[in-house]
């Protein structure tokens, strides 16, 4: 995510450098069955060092006129060979299993799956206007594209990498955040100064939720009751009640709030 846009794009909406967005995936590793305390004990550090050594940190890099993302090698800080995806790579997300990474082109309008086993670009997903976030649902059966220049948001079947059909949300979509038990996506709509609540179960738009002035980041708490807006021309952070999708009081921060992020 970027706070300047591509060249010509129509909606400058986004949080961190354009080239930094970045993912990690780890291959988890059964410890085997329970013997005696020694193998035991041994076996699970052999599967904690295992785990280390496949955790790889994927970073995007949105060249003008190329698209990469770059595996880079945890235990070791090592970058690989980059992986060639769409033009203008930004959004990153990693499915719950690490068996995919997904990243918005957000100057091809598509979405690139990489499988983490092979460091390989699958065939891109055409989704709407300008793909800005991506946000995966807990149970990693749908990946929700925040479309910014589209107004909508696409969900991907990621079972399949087939988009569904487009979501209908406020202006200027920008950033997405999915409650713990994967029953709604919040979409940040940067342009209607609203946030729009799906129902991921039927991929439905409910009624928009108003906040601050240009709301730009948001992140839900780990218990699933609050949604937390920050609206950057408002300089406060709006709390929405996930039980109602009302707007509770909002708090007033510093200058130009731009992200957020919660305690475990």
């Amino acid at each position: 995510m970027d706070q300047t846009g591509l060249p010509g794009s129509r909606w400058p909406v986004t949080l961190a450098p354009l080239a930094a967005a970045v993912a990690l995936a780890a291959a988890a590793v059964a410890a085997g069955p329970p013997a005696a305390f020694g193998a035991t004990h041994t076996r699970a550090m052999t599967s904690r060092a295992n785990q280390v050594r496949q955790v790889i940190a994927y970073v995007t890099a949105a060249g003008k006129h190329t698209g990469t993302v770059t595996p880079i090698r945890a235990a070791t800080n090592t970058a690989l060979p980059p992986v060639k995806v769409g033009l203008g790579p930004e959004a990153i997300a990693v499915t719950p299993d690490g068996k995919t990474v997904y990243v918005g082109n957000t100057a091809s309008d598509t979405v690139t799956p990489i499988r983490t086993a092979t460091g390989t670009a699958l065939p891109p997903i055409t989704t709407g206007q300008t793909p800005q976030d991506i946000a995966i649902t807990p149970d990693g059966k749908t990946a929700y594209v925040a479309n910014a220049n589209g107004g909508t948001v696409t969900p991907i079947r990621t079972a399949t990498n087939k988009a569904l059909r487009p979501i209908k949300t406020g202006s200027g979509p920008t950033t997405l955040a999915v409650t713990p038990d994967g029953k709604t996506a919040y979409v940040v709509n940067t342009g209607s100064s609203t946030v729009t609540p799906i129902r991921t179960a039927t991929n439905t738009a409910l009624r928009p939720v108003k906040t601050g002035h240009k709301p730009l980041a948001i992140t839900v708490t780990p218990n699933g009751t609050t949604v937390y807006v920050v609206n950057e021309l408002s300089s406060t952070v709006t709390p929405i009640s996930t039980a109602t999708s009302t707007a509770l009081r909002p708090i007033k921060v510093g200058s130009f709030p731009l992200a957020i992020a919660i305690t475990p």
